[in-house]
């Protein structure tokens, strides 16, 4: 399957909004946390982080939710019109 994302930005000075994080058994602080990223520019973009990454740095019983979830929880909160989601599986130096 493949997935085909266009994304149109209508002016060259947009502000672009990016945050990152587990976002595991999504709250009203995560939503919070949202709605002020949004608020501070034109779009917001939102990466999570692999199942894998946030067990390496919050530990081997997390996440409690897994990444489809998270990413669900992410959407679902309705915090724009617009989203682009960033899956991040990067290394962690030890």
């Amino acid at each position: 399957m493949r997935l085909n994302v266009c994304v149109y930005f209508s002016q060259a000075n947009d502000k672009i909004i990016y945050v990152a994080g587990a976002f595991d058994l999504f709250h009203v602080g995560h939503l919070d946390f949202l709605e002020k990223a949004r608020a501070e520019g034109d779009y917001l973009i939102v990466g999570l982080h692999t199942d894998p990454i946030v067990n390496r740095y919050k530990g081997s019983n997390y996440p409690i939710m897994n990444l489809h979830e998270r990413v669900l929880s992410v959407l679902a909160c309705k915090v724009s019109s617009q989203y682009v989601l960033i899956i991040m599986s990067c290394k962690f130096s030890s």
